[in-house]
């Protein structure tokens, strides 16, 4: 039985290609702005929280709970903060789409822009975040655990 020749895969047009370069230079300094402001936003909340805790004395006492829950909190802010770069990062090319079509509504998509990459890559750090809170749970909390519990 003879083999078919192989296709070159079909792909959709890119819904971007009908926006001119200033039409997109535009659309991303926009979004650029919009993450800027969201960082500027996550850091003056973390920066109230800090300071809510220096002036309350419980920064040193965070400090007297163990390595584990220092370790295990510094692990929660750097997973959120992965979350939220893969968030960003992913939701650039549908903002992008998103603030054309709602800057220039003259202009008519084809078709919608759609894909699971943006579902696979959150999951993946979410996965990532879970097994370093895993490892780091039994690294440093259970040993420090045992060692009291043997030291009784």
């Amino acid at each position: 039985m003879p083999r078919k020749s192989r296709k070159a895969p079909t792909r959709d047009a890119d819904p971007l290609d009908q926006y001119s370069t200033w039409d997109l230079r535009i659309a991303k300094t926009i979004y650029y702005s919009i993450i800027i402001a969201s960082a500027v936003t996550i850091l003056g909340i973390w920066l109230t929280i800090i300071g809510w805790l220096i002036e309350a004395g419980k920064w040193d006492d965070l400090f007297e709970l163990g390595i584990g829950v220092v370790a295990l909190i510094i692990v929660g802010i750097v997973v959120l903060h992965l979350f939220l770069l893969v968030l960003f990062y992913v939701l650039f090319r549908g903002g992008i789409l998103k603030l054309c079509q709602r800057l220039f509504k003259d202009r008519v998509l084809a078709k919608k822009y759609e894909d699971y990459t943006t579902l696979r890559l959150l999951i993946a750090v979410t996965l990532v975040g879970v097994y370093i809170f895993l490892i780091t749970l039994l690294v440093v909390i259970l040993p420090s655990f045992f060692l009291e519990l043997v030291a009784a």
